[in-house]
């Protein structure tokens, strides 16, 4: 589904060795939780850094959707973030490979699923689809497309009112709800 990234070494934790796979096994202690107070102590137990919250937020919706909110009050807030949860998928031993992809996969997704019910969040939206105009692989700019392209076909009249603020990158926003034609071709 994504493409590779070339990426800065920017974990989700301090830059020491081994400090990545920490991380990596805090997060799949929290998706391995089987309810909410589970998933509580699991966190509690972890660094509280910014995979780990996103973890708990993500587990915590997919056990109960009313936490949906949870899931917007961790978005990222800048390409070093979008990277951390992304390097969560490709620097760490194949233990738990599927579940931290399905954790990035499966977090933005359900983000931009429900931003119809969240319309002041398209704004950001936009910003994380375009990695807050860092370069994205061709591989990951398709996936978060699609995305977008979800998001216009579920709700076009906001997703146009919320265009209109982002001039520069209008272009690729407009070609994503588009459905991308020129990719398709």
């Amino acid at each position: 589904m994504l493409g590779g990234v070339v990426l800065i070494s920017v974990s989700c934790s301090a830059q020491e060795p081994g400090a990545s796979q920490v991380t990596a096994d805090e997060v799949l202690s929290i998706l391995a939780s089987k309810d909410v107070k589970e998933v509580s102590v699991s966190f509690n137990k972890s660094q509280k850094l910014y995979c780990d919250r996103v973890a708990q937020a993500y587990q915590q919706y997919r056990l109960d959707h009313a936490s949906e909110q949870a899931l917007y009050s961790v978005l990222p807030s800048s390409a070093k973030q979008v990277k951390e949860l992304y390097q969560l998928t490709i620097l760490n031993s194949p233990t738990g490979h599927e579940q931290l992809v399905a954790l990035y996969e499966g977090y933005f997704k359900a983000v931009f699923q429900a931003a119809q019910r969240h319309s002041e969040s398209y704004q950001l939206l936009f910003s994380i689809a375009t990695n807050f105009d860092s370069p994205l692989s061709e591989g990951e700019q398709q996936w978060f497309c699609g995305l977008l392209h979800d998001l216009y076909s579920n709700a076009p009249d906001s997703y146009l009112k919320a265009l209109a603020d982002h001039r520069n990158r209008r272009q690729m926003i407009l070609a994503c709800a588009a459905r991308c034609s020129d990719n398709a071709e």
